[in-house]
């Protein structure tokens, strides 16, 4: 991290702000095509700083880091910098027996705490990683919640914590390793407290390193297109993949951002769904004898855009938010697998006689858009039918070089 981004974060953290999230405009619901505007960030921001539009989402100047819109967010459109995110995994990883975890907020926050901009922006994966080793707990300080101007984004906090608790108990863990203090004894190097030459340089260096790292991996996704600009890595299942084997018949927590996807045999083997995924849980796959559609259940977060899509209908999602029965602890979901939905056989072409799969016919898209005298051209007989835009022969909705 360059020192005018620490100058910046400390000054920040005086004023009792965190760190303003990064907006990753490419993984926002809002620019898919859906009949419900997701509205969550701001639905949670205390200080009304979110503001709409009709391709994403901006944060005004009003913003106070709290990060609160982070954990809200389904597809990661919202994130905390990198920096900021190394730093806590610095912390996280010093400390030894006990992990304690206070917002920004709380006076004299020794060296031994993980500070976020409010508490209601702690994500589930952090609260449960120190768990994954032996002996350890967790201490949450939230004493000072109930004075704060923040308060109301105390429901978050309590859902937060209910839900780690509840997948602790998943896995046969005791929930008490999780405990809610009022106070933490202030002991240790406060937060901005100077620090010798040797260790800011290691610091500078080390922020350096994440920062490159984040930089290539967004370079790595504008080479992968739209299509691929999903979520990050589903951290919340290799978590809990750490904790162990889950108890037979173990779900997720209700009101988890998840989802299950069925398909039925309607589906001809389009990539509308993968093309529109946030997340990238669906894939296609051709292997030149059939088309096979994979499901990662550990990148569902149930919002729906896929079945909306569908040219077939052939979608249908259930999310764990919907009151419906959550989605399983799967080996699936805690490997990150993926499991196997549909397989479409391709169709032969009735003008040209290539194979192909994509919308239902009898033609290929390549002699459908073409018109009625394609096929004399390659020898073939004319269907006599014309091709009328809008008619049962015209193009669906991407269908040129993204369905087939």
């Amino acid at each position: 991290m360059s020192l005018a981004t620490r100058w910046v974060s400390s000054l920040r953290a005086e004023r009792g702000c965190g760190p303003v999230p990064v907006v990753a405009p490419r993984r926002c619901l809002r620019r898919h095509p859906s009949s419900t505007r997701c509205v969550r960030c701001g639905g949670v921001c205390p200080v009304s700083a979110v503001a709409f539009s009709a391709t994403g989402v901006s944060l005004g100047e009003g913003c106070i880091g709290c990060e609160a819109c982070v954990v809200a967010c389904p597809t990661d459109a919202l994130t905390v910098p990198p920096e900021v995110v190394g730093q806590r995994r610095e912390r996280l990883d010093a400390a030894a027996e006990v992990v304690r975890l206070t917002c920004v907020r709380q006076p004299g926050r020794g060296a031994a705490t993980v500070t976020f901009g409010c508490l209601a922006g702690l994500p589930l994966a952090t609260l449960l990683a120190p768990l994954t080793r032996p002996h350890r707990r967790v201490e949450v300080e939230r004493g000072g919640c109930g004075g704060c101007d923040l308060a109301a984004t105390g429901a978050a906090v309590a859902a937060t914590l209910d839900r780690a608790r509840a997948l602790l108990t998943a896995f046969g863990i005791a929930p008490e390793r999780i405990v809610e203090v009022d106070t933490f004894p202030r002991e240790g190097r406060a937060q901005g407290e100077a620090v010798g030459r040797r260790e800011l340089l290691l610091r500078l260096r080390a922020g350096a390193g994440r920062a490159v790292a984040a930089l290539r991996e967004e370079e790595r996704e504008e080479g992968r297109g739209e299509a691929a600009a999903g979520a990050a890595e589903p951290q919340l299942a290799a978590v809990l993949r750490e904790l162990g084997t889950p108890l037979v018949g173990a779900t997720l927590p209700t009101g988890l951002d998840a989802g299950v996807v069925h398909v039925t045999g309607a589906c001809f083997g389009c990539n509308v769904c993968e093309t529109l995924c946030p997340t990238r849980a669906l894939r296609r796959d051709a292997d030149g004898a059939a088309i096979r559609l994979l499901f990662a259940p550990a990148r569902c977060r149930g919002c729906g855009v896929c079945a909306e899509a569908c040219l077939a209908d052939a979608l249908t999602v259930t999310p764990a938010t919907g009151g419906a029965q959550p989605p399983p602890l799967s080996d699936a979901y805690l490997t990150g697998a993926e499991v196997e939905l549909a397989v479409v056989a391709p169709r032969a072409c009735v003008r040209c006689g290539a194979r192909f799969t994509g919308t239902p016919g009898e033609v290929c898209d390549p002699c459908r858009t073409t018109g009625p005298g394609a096929g004399r051209l390659r020898g073939l007989p004319s269907t006599g039918v014309p091709f009328l835009p809008g008619g049962p022969h015209s193009t669906p909705p991407f269908g040129d070089g993204r369905l087939n």
